[in-house]
């Protein structure tokens, strides 16, 4: 379930589970109507200066904070109970999967590694993925040929392996 506040050009959003994403709600609505009977009974409060997180900061603190454990959108899945590996797209968020060689299910984990492919195609593709194998291929969605994505130890996310290095003569 997805709660947006939105305060003039300020806006947040976060997607949450259901009685979870109620909790917050009533949280929010309490605290300004408490703001609101203040406001109209006077009651001034001394300012606080208080400091502002850059992005990064904001983004560890909410991620660490808040532990995803359903994910949707394209996945790259392998199952742990038989090693059948498997893409398809969870249009709805789900923390589970069913394997349809081994028939078990199995939970994902909770943060999924990002994975791009870039087919030569033309087309690019985003995945969350299981899989901790230094590299692999991938099928193209749209022509359905092998595409090659090898971990970046630096970004922490697979990406397709480049046939020529830049700055390399092709042919």
């Amino acid at each position: 379930m997805k709660l947006t506040v939105l305060a003039g050009q300020n806006t947040f959003s976060a997607e949450l589970p259901e009685p979870e994403c109620t909790i917050q709600f009533r949280m929010i609505v309490q605290d300004l109507i408490k703001a609101e009977i203040n406001q109209k009974n006077n009651v001034t409060h001394e300012p606080v200066e208080v400091p502002t997180p850059s992005v990064k900061e904001e983004t560890a603190t909410f991620i660490q904070g808040h532990e995803q454990t359903s994910h949707k959108g394209f996945m790259h899945i392998q199952c742990p109970n038989c090693g059948d590996i498997r893409s398809f797209n969870a249009r709805t968020n789900i923390s589970s999967y069913f394997c349809t060689s081994c028939r078990k299910t199995s939970d994902l984990p909770s943060a999924l590694i990002p994975l791009f492919v870039a087919c030569e195609c033309g087309r690019r593709f985003r995945y969350g993925t299981n899989i901790s194998d230094s590299m692999f291929d991938i099928p193209c969605l749209d022509c359905g040929s092998p595409v090659a994505v090898q971990l970046n130890n630096k970004t922490g996310c697979y990406e397709t392996i480049r046939r020529y290095a830049k700055g390399a003569k092709k042919g």
